[in-house]
This record gives structure tokens, sequence and C-alpha cells, in this order.
């Protein structure tokens, strides 16, 4: 999710009376850190906004709502297992653990001797990591009592649902504090946003391949942000999915006590 998805999703909450804390994660836009040291680091750092909001005293008698997508939706669903006094929370595209996802795409360059290298894996993460590598987003929402949105693309490409959506449905469809959204085409990104937005992106790319097509070279995150600029009509590309957003504050306002 791009920083300025983020903002727009976040603003809407900001809307309808909730205070939002958002923050760049380690080794992002103005964080302090080189690099992300490795998915847990998501978990780790949700932990220190949660102890850094929670003792300030204009805020103390607040209560605590969670809204992550991606990499945020397994950072949420993780941090679950060290903050009991979360209210709520929403996960968007959000996946159950970092080795899942390195699996992936290990897979797809050593096939299946991929599983022979992913307990190395596991360890580093460990020894790097400490305690949040072990945390996993199913732990955490067994233990919570929160209220809990989970909505996914089924066509997601980055996430896939085996490791996500259909994991925490099986698990916790009978729930009734869980609520569950899924939809067929809205891929990674898209998830909370209009159908209407949805189109205009999907054809927005396509012009834009058509246009390095047309000039004779490869598309790269550079040529696509300077297309961007130009081109992108942030009216009808950030239109929200408001009827969805609406769903996820009443779940807020539903748990607040």
């Amino acid at each position: 999710m791009s920083y300025e998805d983020e903002l727009c999703s976040l603003s809407d909450f900001t809307s309808q009376g909730f205070l939002v804390f958002a923050y760049d994660a380690a080794g992002n836009d103005e964080s302090a850190g080189k690099s992300v040291r490795g998915l847990p680091q998501g978990v780790e750092d949700l932990d220190q906004a949660l102890r850094f909001v929670e003792g300030e005293q204009s805020y103390k008698d607040l209560p605590v709502f969670l809204f992550g997508q991606s990499w945020g939706g397994y950072a949420v669903g993780a941090v679950l297992n060290l903050h009991p006094e979360v209210k709520a929370a929403v996960m968007v595209s959000g996946f159950n653990r970092s080795i899942d996802m390195m699996r992936q795409p290990g897979r797809k360059i050593a096939g299946p001797a991929v599983s022979l290298i992913m307990p190395c894996v596991s360890l580093y993460e460990h020894v790097k990591f400490g305690k949040f590598a072990g945390f996993t987003a199913l732990d955490g929402l067994k233990k919570s009592k929160a209220g809990i949105f989970i909505t996914q693309s089924r066509d997601d490409q980055v996430v896939p649902v085996r490791y996500s959506y259909d994991l925490f449905h099986e698990e916790f469809q009978s729930n009734p504090r869980f609520r569950f959204r899924e939809y067929q085409d809205r891929g990674h990104a898209y998830v909370y946003y209009s159908q209407e937005s949805v189109r205009y992106r999907k054809q927005f790319d396509q012009e834009y391949k058509e246009h390095m097509r047309r000039l004779g070279q490869k598309p790269s995150n550079e040529s696509y942000n300077a297309y961007s600029a130009k081109h992108f009509d942030k009216s009808k590309g950030f239109e929200l999915d408001l009827p969805l957003m609406n769903q996820m504050a009443d779940l807020y306002r539903q748990y607040k006590s």
C-alpha cells in the first residue's frame, strides 16, 4: 500500500470522528533505519507504537482500534498476542505469519526444494526478532476478545488467500465477534476502493503499459511514477468504497466500550 493509499483510507476514519495515529514502518519513508529487516519488524513496530500511544495521558481513557493492510494486516493480527486491551481491529489482505510470505516467492524460484531451507529461515528470524518472529495472526485472533473485521479479494496475487482469508474464515466463521467480507476482483491493493476506482486503476495501468510499448521501453517504477504524476486522476483513483469503510467504522463503534 502506498503512502497516499494509506492516508486516503485513514482520512475516512478521521472524517467520522476517530483520532488516528499513523507512523512509518522502520526503514520506510521518514522512519529511522536503513532498511526493513524482515516482516516481524512490522509487529515490533506496532507494539512500540501502541506502547507510545497508551503512554500519552491525553489518550489513556480512549478505546484502542487497529487498522492494517497487507504487511500491516499481519502486524495487526499478530500484535494481539501482546495487547489484550485492543477493542477492535480491521485486517485488509493481511497474512497469518511471515514465513508463509517467504515460502511463496521461494517456491517460484526453487520449487519444492524451498521446504528444505524454511527451517533455517525461521531460525534466522527468531535470532533477529526474538519473540516477535513467533507471533502469528491466527494465535493473536484466538487470544483476543476484540471485534474483528477481515476482508480480502480472492484474486490477490501478493498474499494468497490460503495464507490469509481462507485460514481465518475457516477458524472463525461461526464466531460472533468476527465479520468477513470477500471480493473477487479487487486484487491486493484496491480492496477498500470503490468498484469504479478499481476499474479506473486497471484501465490506467493498461494505458501506461501501452504508452511504454509505443516508446519501446520496459515498464519501471520510475517511469510509472512519472507517468502517474502527469495523467493519474486522484479523484477517480482514490475513491473509497464508503459502504465498506462505514462497516469498519461501525465495528469500532460497537466495540468502543
